[in-house]
């Protein structure tokens, strides 16, 4: 483990809370000049209202570094500039935290230690905001000399709580019916909610995931600990579906829940049989409750129109609105397919 910045006590372990991910890579990784990205997967998905960077980076000469943030949404923050420091530190080891005393646009400091507050404000990058996803680390050496380094280590604080030892992870497997061809599913996004068991069935724990080409993913949540919750799964074009009942989550272990064995593991019995499958109905266009004349009229207009790529109206995942999709929502309307919840 890496000593912590902020104790410099090789005896004490880094600050809890943290995901630390160890590289090693050089900096630059060629020639005397470029950046280098690092990327750090966080499985547990927490809104952020607070975060901290933490790096720890030895370099020749640090005054040539630039070093910014990456979130999974694309918004990136700008940690430091050409280091400011005095140069004669040869590192860069801190905590980036908007709660420090100390700035890096402050010249007078010489050292980053034990903690500063970045070039930019974290919250108001990251700020509500959810956790899950990649996050890439970029360090750019622009000094063009022989002065190397490397990144040794880096992580991220959430909400300045411990993760660690609270998660809860769900073996999820799910199929979405004009997707599934009988052998695999066109890939997609799905947002998993957990849901109380007790009206009105609060939100209490969410993530958004990439379902494989069975419907499979492995989710972390870090709200959940040991509960019972509703599954509830929300899909860009399809019918939001619940499981059948609460299911039990227990803290730092697995639970493993599969909507494609029956129509008994959605509540209402909920989903479509396809080619050996039991699937979430989709042709929901409208994101509305119900999948009825509304959602058919925009499929056949946008097949009239010959609507290609990744669109709310291709109901077959193939970035072709054709008459297959069609058909496939005029079906659904016709047995008056829709959402089904606890009352």
């Amino acid at each position: 483990m890496p000593v912590s910045p902020m104790l410099r006590d090789d005896a004490k372990p880094f600050g809890t809370g943290f995901t630390v991910k160890y590289s090693g890579k050089k900096v630059p990784l060629t020639g005397g000049s470029g950046t280098t990205l690092d990327t750090l997967l966080i499985p547990f998905n927490v809104n952020i209202n607070d975060i901290n960077i933490f790096v720890a980076i030895n370099h020749t000469d640090e005054t040539n570094l630039d070093v910014s943030l990456t979130a999974p949404t694309g918004q990136a923050v700008q940690l430091s500039t050409d280091g400011l420091t005095a140069g004669a530190y040869d590192h860069l080891i801190t905590i980036f935290d908007d709660q420090a005393t100390n700035s890096v646009i402050s010249t007078p400091f010489t050292s980053f230690t034990p903690s500063v507050r970045s070039d930019s404000n974290l919250f108001n990058k990251f700020g509500g905001d959810y956790s899950q996803g990649r996050w890439v680390l970029s360090v750019t050496d622009d000094g063009g000399t022989a002065d190397t380094g490397r990144i040794y280590s880096w992580g991220i604080q959430f909400n300045s709580s411990p993760i660690s030892g609270t998660i809860t992870t769900l073996n999820l497997t799910s199929i979405i019916q004009g997707f599934w061809d009988g052998a695999t599913m066109v890939q997609d996004t799905m947002r998993v909610y957990l849901r109380n068991t007790t009206p009105p069935y609060l939100i209490t724990d969410s993530s958004k995931v990439f379902l494989s080409s069975t419907g499979f993913a492995n989710i972390s949540f870090a709200n959940t600990a040991t509960s019972t919750k509703y599954i509830a799964l929300k899909h860009r074009n399809s019918i939001e579906t619940w499981s059948a009942t609460g299911v039990n989550f227990k803290q730092d272990s697995t639970t493993t829940y599969d909507f494609t064995t029956g129509s008994n593991k959605a509540y209402g019995s909920n989903l479509g049989l396809k080619n050996g499958k039991y699937t979430v109905y989709n042709g929901n266009v409208n994101t509305d409750f119900v999948i009825d004349l509304t959602d058919v009229v925009a499929v056949y207009n946008a097949s009239n129109v010959f609507t290609l790529g990744y669109t709310i109206v291709d109901l077959t995942g193939d970035n072709f609105v054709t008459l297959d999709d069609v058909l496939l929502a005029y079906n659904n309307a016709s047995n008056f397919v829709g959402k089904i919840t606890p009352p």
